[in-house]
């Protein structure tokens, strides 16, 4: 990826440093996310599911080790998504490469 001064560039390309681990991690310190996802059946309509499971996927994967995640799902009600080491129903975990995969 270059891109040359004085040269026109007709566009950029899909490289964004804030969605680059190194620019998340200098940008801020360890971070503590709870995502909160609606499943309920309103979702399905016009692809909100879709466009919310892409939002978190997106901020999944701008966490660091340093960060600690967590997702709560609900319609009727609400409850903690277990995941990974460590990953009970009523704690955040540590976004290790192996814990965001099994998020994903």
């Amino acid at each position: 990826f270059r891109i040359l001064p004085a040269l026109g560039q007709v566009e950029c390309g899909n490289y964004d440093p804030r969605k680059r681990p190194w620019f998340v991690a200098a940008s801020s310190g360890p971070k503590d996310v709870i995502i909160v996802l609606d499943v309920s059946g309103s979702m399905s309509n016009y692809g909100k599911m879709d466009l919310a499971k892409k939002a978190a996927i997106t901020v999944v994967d701008t966490l660091t080790i340093s960060d600690r995640v967590a997702v709560i799902v609900f319609s009727d009600s609400a409850y903690q998504v277990p995941v990974g080491v460590g990953g009970g129903t009523d704690s955040l975990i540590r976004a290790t490469n192996e814990n965001k995969k099994l998020l994903i």
